[in-house]
């Protein structure tokens, strides 16, 4: 799943090539490009943001498009090609110069742009931004469930926004801390460090090639993801898969330690 660092990276690339420019055609498979195209065509793009995982572009007259990637989702610039899109383009943008095709994501929508916003507003803070209020993610971090563990709590968006399954495991990797570890053993030192550091790397991939551990080789870009029985980059011990917080997750035994208190109660 396209994580912030992705979103943030697509928003600017749409943002250089539109910001400012007049819609000259609009299509796409979606409700909101069958539906709402007249509303657009011939509107100036006004704004590309991103917030967390979710891209917001907004257009004159008061609308706003929101588009979620979700697993599959992705976007493709090119020059104008004058059609609407094939059968998988759920949105597709047309200016002079440039045509933007989104293909394959499950949430595309219209509406005008309160709505718009008001819908993203129970989004925690945004960690690919330049200074994201950490303190406000560990509040919400704070306020649900102790039990829960900070695998769970990484992956919400209404916590922090941004964090998917790539980053949550390797800046557990980094911080030490075991995934299944529950939120209420950890103290707010230990989850400021965790948000910073997820922050830090959200905002260092942003519209580059992704690298947790500062390699850019493509064997050295991760340190644990998808590195199952794969030697520990740090200590040689065999990195271990198993799910917790219904995703895949990877960690490192020997680097990652769980304690007594966590074995008890199983990995969540």
């Amino acid at each position: 799943m396209p994580e912030g660092d992705t979103v943030h990276g697509i928003a600017a690339g749409i943002r250089e090539r539109i910001a400012g420019q007049t819609l000259r055609r609009v299509g796409g498979t979606s409700t909101a490009a069958r539906s709402h195209a007249y509303r657009l065509v011939g509107a100036r793009v006004e704004a590309v943001e991103a917030v967390g995982k979710h891209l917001l572009i907004d257009f004159e007259g008061g609308w706003t498009l929101h588009v979620h990637l979700g697993m599959t989702g992705r976007w493709r610039f090119g020059p104008p090609t004058g059609r609407r899109g094939d059968g998988r383009c759920r949105v597709a943008l047309e200016t002079a110069g440039w045509s933007l095709r989104c293909y394959d994501a499950p949430s595309v929508e219209l509406d005008r742009s309160p709505r718009i916003w008001r819908s993203i507003s129970r989004l925690g803070p945004d960690l690919a931004v330049s200074d994201p209020d950490l303190g406000e993610a560990v509040s919400r971090a704070r306020a649900g469930e102790p039990r829960n563990t900070i695998s769970q709590i990484m992956l919400d968006q209404s916590v922090a926004a941004g964090i998917g399954n790539v980053y949550r495991n390797e800046v557990l990797f980094e911080t030490g801390i075991h995934p299944a570890t529950p939120v209420g053993s950890l103290d707010d030192e230990q989850l400021m460090t965790t948000f910073g550091r997820a922050a830090r790397q959200l905002r260092l991939n942003s519209g580059r090639r992704r690298s947790t551990t500062g390699a850019r080789g493509h064997r050295m870009r991760l340190y644990v993801y998808e590195r199952e029985d794969r030697p520990c980059r740090r200590c040689g011990t065999r990195i271990r898969r198993d799910r917790i917080a219904g995703r895949a997750t990877f960690w490192c035994p020997s680097c990652q330690r769980e304690s007594r208190r966590n074995a008890d109660r199983g990995p969540g």
